[in-house]
């Protein structure tokens, strides 16, 4: 399953080397797919055993909706690791459909002192854009979404080897029946693209652990998908990384998710990201840059996160905008100019001080089975979700 993860993870990179060279779009893919079908290989385990969950099962846990546990239906894992590259491709496929005008307005955020001091901060830092978008009402995914694609291939570019780079598009992910729906499916998404980095860096598992899951009532919330619980798990599996890396979370259009009883779990998240950005003990540098469509509502600007920091919120003017285009290139030379991440070492061993105590519940927690994903690893062959799927091959 590693290896797996491994192989999502260069299709990812593969995706950001097509938008640095358009002239590429098709190039490789299909040695890729060929690559994935043989990298289905069984999970090696790390040599400690404080972790009360293996990487197998929490992959378990974090790919699939409680709908489809409830079940006893198995996850497509090799689809899900793939979801990120997916999405990225999607969302930088809608640039042509954007008129110069708006492209020029995003645009305009190059030139923002929010944004560039942002990018050179040596600290944790969060930004939330609204981009005043009038033509993106009803669309899932829009200019600012195509400038966040690009800033992601641009990092994973410009830093190769010294930063992490993920990222999650709510407005791909509105549907109740989407495996990864609303902010819930934004935490799970985050963390399953931070298990996959670090399995691409140590598929041994020598360097990092999941030993911050040493608790059944924990791991019993994480299988409930309790969001303050998986916010924790995200804060705890940040420790794992280098103290020189730096991690850029990009979560494109959050206004999807300000609506409803959907608003409630964007306010858990928004606690989350504000424990991290204000941990000053977090061992890598983590930057979270949001952005909104619209103008965020009041609701969104009344969020401690935010209203602690007013600074972090970048308004660009819909005025006059000049005729341009989101171009990775421009993005990729502005990186150039700031400070750039540290030079990365080996992931340092295990052993930073974890993340401040979790909630937890007091109900009797249930015995941890060895769950249906390991019935499928070995053989590389995987379940889709669906209705006539029993978990058996």
């Amino acid at each position: 399953m590693l290896e797996a993860m491994r192989g999502s993870e260069r299709e990812l990179q593969q995706v950001a080397k097509e938008d640095s060279d358009p002239h590429n779009l098709f190039k490789g893919q299909e040695a890729i797919k060929t690559e994935e079908a043989a990298l289905q290989q069984q999970v090696r385990h790390s040599s400690k055993h404080t972790a009360v969950v293996s990487l197998a099962r929490l992959c378990n846990i974090l790919a699939q909706p409680l709908s489809a546990q409830a079940q006893g239906r198995a996850p497509n894992l090799g689809r899900t690791f793939q979801h990120p590259s997916v999405d990225l491709r999607h969302a930088l496929a809608e640039q042509g459909r954007i008129p110069s005008k708006t492209q020029g307005q995003i645009d305009s955020l190059l030139g923002h002192e929010q944004f560039l001091d942002w990018l050179s901060r040596s600290h944790q830092s969060l930004i939330l854009v609204d981009a005043h978008i009038r033509e993106s009402a009803l669309e899932s995914l829009s200019a600012i979404s195509v400038f966040s694609g690009t800033l992601v291939t641009s990092l994973m570019e410009a830093y190769p080897d010294t930063a992490v780079v993920i990222h999650f598009f709510c407005g791909l992910h509105t549907s109740p029946n989407d495996v990864f729906y609303g902010p819930t499916g934004l935490v799970r998404s985050l963390i399953l693209q931070l298990l996959m980095k670090l399995g691409a860096r140590d598929p041994e598992m020598r360097t990092w652990s999941l030993d911050f899951i040493n608790d059944r009532r924990f791991l019993h919330n994480l299988e409930q998908h309790s969001l303050v619980d998986l916010c924790s798990a995200l804060h705890g599996l940040l420790y794992e990384l280098n103290p020189d890396t730096r991690v850029y979370c990009i979560v494109d259009s959050i206004s999807c998710f300000d609506v409803g009883r959907l608003l409630g779990d964007l306010s858990i998240v928004m606690d989350g990201l504000r424990d991290i950005v204000n941990d000053t003990k977090m061992v890598p540098v983590v930057k979270f840059f949001l952005t909104n469509p619209f103008e965020s509502r009041r609701v969104i600007k009344d969020m401690p996160l935010l209203r602690e920091d007013p600074a972090g919120l970048i308004s660009l003017s819909q005025h006059n905008p000049v005729p341009g285009s989101i171009s990775s290139r421009v993005i990729g030379e502005r990186l150039l100019r700031a400070p750039p991440p540290l030079r990365g070492r080996r992931l340092s061993p295990v052993g930073y001080a974890r993340v401040p105590s979790r909630q937890m519940i007091t109900s009797p927690v249930p015995a941890v089975g060895d769950g249906l994903f390991d019935r499928h690893v070995d053989s590389g062959v995987y379940a889709d979700w669906d209705d006539n799927s029993d978990g058996t091959r």
